[in-house]
Formats: structure tokens, C-alpha cells, sequence
């Protein structure tokens, strides 16, 4: 017999398919952070959503302490999310991209590790990337402020080598082959006698 518990869904499809701003918006978020499907992006969204429906919970109540809105304001600032000295009204300023920066696969590109975002995916997914002496292989892990200086190569990975030809930076751009007429238009030279493979017609 199964989990007799029901799961519920951590995130909710838009409830308009197709509106054109949105979808840019989403599309860009998508192409700017490495994201393969919108699945994953609303999961983000629906974690901002959240943090809103908190910040308003405790403006609203009556019953919350000045300890629980300095509590919930405390977590915001550990995961990067808040600047110190942030007050409570300031979460309800929180922007989806400032969900997106604390990704592992963002933090990963930011402390170069990765050339790219799809790189850093990759990295991720194939275990050759750990945040202390942990091997995260989920993307999406929100690293904390106290985990973003542990974010490193795993000890059993090859890129901890200096050098490694995957994730070295090329110091110059290659020198590009000089191009014929023929050649800039798509044709291929002829041959002696006029065959483009260089025998008789």
C-alpha cells in the first residue's frame, strides 16, 4: 500500500493560458535562468505568493508579536531574499528574480563555477556540485547567505583540477579562417576540370 497521505501541488498553472505579456515575461525568466519547463518557474512563483500572504498575515494580525514579524523578517534576510536592516512592509516589495538569484543554479554561474547557466544545470544534476560536504543534485535548492560561501565542486569531481578543459575561459577569441568569394556565398570551389569533387565531368 502507498503513502495513504495526499500531496498537494506546490504550484498553480496562470489562470489564463495565453496572455501575451505574461508569457514574455515568463519567457525571458526562462531563457535569462536556465529553467527547461514553466513548471518550474511557477513553483517559484507560488513560493513568492506565499511569502506575501505571510507578510500580509502578520500586518494584518492583531494576536502577532513583534517576535514573529522579526522572525519571519530574519529568515527573508538568510535567504538573501531581504538586505540587513529590512523591515517587515519591505517584503511585500520581494520580486520573482530575487527568488531566481538564490537558486543554486544561479549561484553557481555567479561565483563561476559555470560558464552558463545550462552548464551549471548540468553540473548540478550530475552530482559535481555540493554545498558543504552535502551533493545537491536539485537545481532549484534556495542556498542561504550561510551556505553561498560552502557552494563548491564536489571532492570526488574532476573540476576541482585547475585547467580542466570544460570550464577553462578561453583568453583569446579564435582567429576566424579567411573566406574566399565563393566561399562566402556557400559554393565550393571547382575542381581542374569544372566537377565539384575534382574529376571529369
Amino acid at each position: 500500500m502507498g503513502d495513504p497521505r495526499r500531496l498537494k501541488k506546490k504550484w498553480s498553472r496562470p489562470l489564463h493560458p495565453w496572455q501575451e505579456a505574461r508569457m514574455a515575461v515568463e519567457t525571458e525568466l526562462l531563457a535569462a535562468y536556465g529553467m527547461q519547463r514553466k513548471k518550474e518557474l511557477w513553483k517559484m512563483n507560488a513560493q513568492l505568493k506565499k511569502y506575501f500572504e505571510q507578510t500580509k498575515g502578520l500586518i494584518g494580525s492583531v494576536k502577532a508579536t513583534d517576535a514573529d514579524k522579526e522572525a519571519f523578517v530574519a529568515k527573508l534576510v538568510g535567504l538573501g531574499i531581504l538586505k540587513q536592516g529590512a523591515k517587515l512592509d519591505d517584503a511585500l516589495g520581494i520580486a520573482l528574480k530575487d527568488l531566481m538569484e538564490r537558486r543554486l543554479q544561479t549561484v553557481v554561474v555567479r561565483k563561476s563555477l559555470a560558464k552558463s547557466m545550462d552548464q551549471a544545470r548540468q553540473f548540478i544534476t550530475h552530482e559535481h556540485i555540493s554545498v558543504g560536504d552535502r551533493k545537491i543534485t536539485v537545481p532549484s535548492y534556495m542556498v542561504s547567505i550561510s551556505e553561498e560561501a560552502a557552494v563548491k565542486y564536489a571532492d570526488d569531481s574532476p573540476f576541482r583540477k585547475e585547467g580542466h578543459a570544460e570550464i577553462a575561459v578561453p583568453k583569446g577569441k579564435p582567429k576566424k579562417r579567411p573566406q574566399t568569394e565563393m566561399r562566402r556565398f556557400g559554393r565550393r570551389p571547382r575542381g581542374r576540370f569544372g566537377d565539384r569533387r575534382g574529376g571529369r565531368r
